[in-house]
């Protein structure tokens, strides 16, 4: 069973989460996995589908998943998609309805609907925001910076601060897909100018 993630009251122990910065791609080794505290690794979208469903499946407690991909969408009055509030920084913007943000959304989805399969197990999911980086990371890196910010006590957001408006409306990214396990919170993380 999937279900949104809490604000408060989660572990902190790496050895509950599975962090995933994800990527979709025919060949490329697109996605930085770090499962239980394990070093992270690169894998191909594919590998990385099959290595969580298998870690999750030689567990027996809940697990935490955080994927780097927009696990909520907002949409305003007229139904036309609007950026949720940590995606713009001045000038900058990296809105989850554009470019990056629309890949990596379906390419959760995808993983999401195959993690439904596994109906005996709990799993909290979180989504991780890691954007207006100084300089460029790789895939290990950002999946290593999601656990260490677990470790550190980084909190998240929750659904209400993610609405710049409150004629706003905010649902799962997955809703529409048919999956409806509500709202996760963010993770924002912003990395170091110097992993």
């Amino acid at each position: 069973m999937i279900i949104a993630g809490k604000t408060n009251g989660f572990s902190r122990a790496p050895e509950d989460w599975i962090f995933l910065d994800i990527g979709f791609s025919s060949e490329a080794k697109t996605c930085g996995l770090k499962i239980f505290g394990k070093p992270a690794q690169n894998q191909s979208w594919a590998n990385s589908c099959l290595e969580i469903k298998n870690a999750i499946h030689a567990r027996y407690k809940n697990v935490n998943l955080m994927i780097e991909a927009p696990l909520s969408v907002t949409f305003n009055s007229k139904n036309n998609p609007v950026r949720r509030s940590f995606e713009k920084r001045g000038k900058s913007t990296r809105y989850w309805y554009l470019q990056g943000g629309a890949v990596t959304l379906l390419s959760a989805a995808y993983l999401i609907s195959e993690l439904y399969e596994l109906k005996d197990h709990r799993i909290s999911l979180y989504e991780a925001f890691i954007s207006f980086k100084p300089e460029k990371t790789d895939h290990l890196d950002d999946a290593s910076l999601m656990e260490r910010g677990i470790v550190e006590g980084v909190m998240p957001v929750d659904e209400t601060s993610m609405l710049i408006s409150n004629k706003h409306k905010i649902e799962s990214s997955m809703t529409r897909f048919g999956y409806n396990f509500g709202v996760p919170p963010v993770f924002i993380f912003d990395p170091p100018t110097s992993l």
